[in-house]
């Protein structure tokens, strides 16, 4: 519905896409007291139902003759607040938006979100940075191995012409992938660009933001959900205002609005944390290699044991691939793999093991142990035949629980007493 009486200027309708699950965007009013019109790209804030104030991005702004007040039999409201440039989503960063709503089928305003921190513009309280708690190990610059040096000048390359690339580094631990990042980013500034460094942990992030911080000083910044409100707005502002040039930090770095990207390194590229598994759900590294192609960036994707994807793309041409094959500091630990089926201890530990714990601590020093499975073994094996009691729904092997002494089955709940004899021999 219009009124009768029309201005030069009209009524501006603004439409934005709001973070709830439904495919259309929202009309509202953009308020006549505003100096600066909105453009699409701006994150707003608008009046839903009966919340005051729901962050949006603005899709689309269109001005129609005289007074508007209502359409399709809805009064139409102002929009309560615009969060300015610091957290407009434009360019690779929207072009990013775009692809992931018809990559994973979702509305731009569910997708929203990722891209500002919650509460946008809310200021951080002042507090004093204390020194890193973490043994720094890149006080010295070492000198690179060919393989390296190899990884670093693909890099250079790219970051030269501008051109979107893919480098997967395989390399286990110890062989210097931290070392390839570092001077790669280094690289990146000294061309005017921006980084970001993908980490899967959060736990991780203090540690690597220590060696970073050590090479760059405070152009370094770390995101992530253990900070406040207030400390993630001030990282995408100082990273809009071209003051932040890398950010740290897991799946939410990605989305700062870093100026002029040149770089993303990922580490432990394998690792099923890049998944988010609530809604919006979205793979951090598929996000992070088309934000890179969109903004001609070059990509790093650093592991010990690389996802079967990256090593297919790496085969077929698409990733160029450099593999790490010496170790700078330190020896490759010596592995040895035991046949359970040939001990006859019963409590889970080989005589070899034992043997080894009982020199490590008769020597003065100390042992890890890791015991990564539920229950007290995986599998109850039969030390004649080597045969394991299955599940008789999953045909797997079942789990040794102690407490009380039964065999369950992980998957379907099934649940057994423990055979005093094989089943399938019949030794005891």
């Amino acid at each position: 519905m219009t009124r009768g009486n029309e201005n030069e200027h009209g009524t501006a309708l603004v439409e934005v896409a709001l973070p709830v699950p439904l495919p259309q965007t929202f009309t509202y009013l953009m308020p006549e007291a505003w100096e600066d019109p909105v453009r699409a790209g701006d994150l707003v804030a608008a009046p839903f139902g009966r919340r005051k104030a729901v962050a949006g991005m603005v899709v689309s702004v269109s001005r129609t003759p005289g007074e508007v007040v209502e359409r399709d039999g809805h009064r139409l409201r102002p929009l309560s607040r615009c969060f300015g440039p610091a957290y407009a989503i434009t360019d690779d960063r929207r072009r990013l938006l775009d692809w992931m709503c018809g990559y994973y089928a979702l509305p731009a305003g569910e997708l929203v979100p990722l891209f500002h921190p919650p509460s946008p513009g809310t200021r951080a309280r002042a507090t004093a940075r204390r020194p890193a708690a973490f043994p720094l190990s890149d006080r010295r610059v070492v000198d690179l191995t060919a393989d390296q040096s190899r990884a670093v000048a693909s890099a250079v390359d790219h970051l030269d012409r501008g051109a979107y690339g893919v480098l997967l580094l395989h390399g286990v631990t110890g062989s210097g992938k931290t070392e390839v990042y570092l001077r790669a980013i280094a690289e990146t500034l000294d061309r005017g660009r921006s980084a970001v460094y993908l980490l899967p942990e959060i736990a991780l992030t203090p540690q690597t933001e220590a060696r970073i911080r050590e090479r760059f000083g405070d152009a370094v910044a770390t995101l992530h959900s253990g900070l406040s409100a207030g400390q993630r707005c001030r990282v995408h502002e100082a990273a809009a205002a071209g003051e932040v040039r890398v950010v740290v930090g897991p799946r939410s770095a990605l989305f700062v609005p870093l100026r002029a990207l040149g770089l993303v390194v990922m580490d432990e590229e394998h690792d099923s944390s890049y998944k988010q598994e609530e809604k919006p759900r979205y793979h951090a590294r598929h996000a992070a290699l088309v934000r890179a192609r969109e903004a001609g960036a070059f990509v790093i994707l650093g592991s010990a044991t690389p996802d079967l994807e990256s090593v297919r793309n790496a085969r077929d041409g698409r990733y160029q691939l450099v593999e790490l094959h010496d170790r700078p500091v330190g020896e490759v630990p010596a592995v040895e793999i035991v046949d359970m089926r040939e001990e006859r201890s019963g409590d889970g530990f080989s005589d070899k093991l034992l043997q080894s714990l009982e020199r490590t601590l008769a020597g003065g020093r100390q042992a890890i142990l890791y015991y990564n499975r539920r229950g007290f073994a995986r599998v109850l094996q039969c030390s004649a035949c080597g045969g394991a009691v299955p599940c008789p729904h999953c045909d797997i092997g079942l789990t040794v629980h102690l407490r009380p002494r039964r065999l369950l089955c992980h998957y379907c709940g099934h649940s057994r007493p423990a055979p005093e004899i094989c089943p399938e021999c019949g030794a005891a």
